[in-house]
């Protein structure tokens, strides 16, 4: 960006005052995940927005991890709302395409002409699809949202685990926010460190059998994506970020189980 002229700066916005000491004169825009990736920080809007507002700063979300079924951004004064709608709004891991939401009509417009001339406009196919899963959206998020509430309860118990990720857990630092701002479920997304680092990982993942290691979510189909350490974003070795899907609960975990099982015992020997 700085090529465009663009100056950026990058902040943990869990730190309030860290958030506010970022702000600057010429701060022009605020963006952010309400539930990160792959972190899993669930980030308050009633605290962010007003204070990017405050400073004259649009807010630009991206709600990928929780869809408008579970947080609708705009509700809470954020400018623009951007999804992968290769994720949850399609649902079945067979579109590409994203989506911008906004409430101003005026900057729709410049938005559509800048799309039109630069030719990002999705295939017809792929909008038919993704539009065929946003019928069943506010569905598949309550089963999302049960199953992945199941897995990260068995994961917090498990031996082979070390932490467990997901803001329906009283574990979780936010997980009263949660409650606040996810009255509907928290998603299916869960993160969990395997014990071992990454050679645990590696068994673990290709012990699966059920669950398919892959990079992308929101799919019918549960998920695994192995992350590196990244201390800076306070991922640790043996982090992987699971895609809950909408198998029955009982059998996602009797795979998980005999997987982190393999993986114990692999570990011991």
């Amino acid at each position: 960006m700085p090529r465009f002229g663009v100056e950026t700066t990058q902040v943990d916005l869990r730190d309030g005052d860290a958030f506010a000491g970022a702000l600057r004169p010429n701060t022009r825009i605020v963006y952010f995940e309400p539930l990160s990736n792959p972190g899993l920080d669930l980030i308050d809007l009633r605290r962010i927005v007003p204070a990017a507002h405050d400073a004259g700063a649009l807010v630009v979300v991206d709600n990928t991890f929780l869809s408008p079924a579970l947080l609708r951004p705009l509700e809470y004064g954020a400018y623009i709302v951007l999804h992968s709608a290769t994720k949850f709004l399609n649902g079945h891991g067979d579109a590409l395409g994203g989506v911008i939401t906004m409430n101003d009509e005026a900057f729709k417009q410049k938005i559509e002409r800048s799309r039109n001339l630069h030719g990002g406009v999705i295939s017809p196919f792929n909008a038919f699809l993704i539009m065929r899963g946003i019928e069943t959206l506010s569905m598949r998020l309550k089963r999302h949202s049960g199953n992945a509430m199941k897995v990260a309860e068995f994961l917090s118990g498990h031996s082979s685990v070390s932490e467990v990720r997901y803001p329906g857990l009283e574990s979780h630092p936010d997980f009263k926010t949660a409650g606040d701002l996810l009255p509907d479920g928290c998603g299916g997304m869960v993160g969990v460190t395997i014990m071992g680092g990454m050679r645990g990982l590696h068994q673990f993942a290709g012990a699966l059998k059920l669950v398919r290691p892959w990079v992308s979510l929101g799919d019918t189909a549960s998920l695994v994506y192995g992350r590196h350490c990244e201390p800076r974003k306070g991922i640790p070795e043996g982090f992987a970020r699971l895609s809950v899907g909408l198998e029955d609960a009982d059998d996602i975990i009797a795979d998980l189980d005999q997987a982190l099982n393999k993986t114990l015992a692999s570990t011991r020997a």
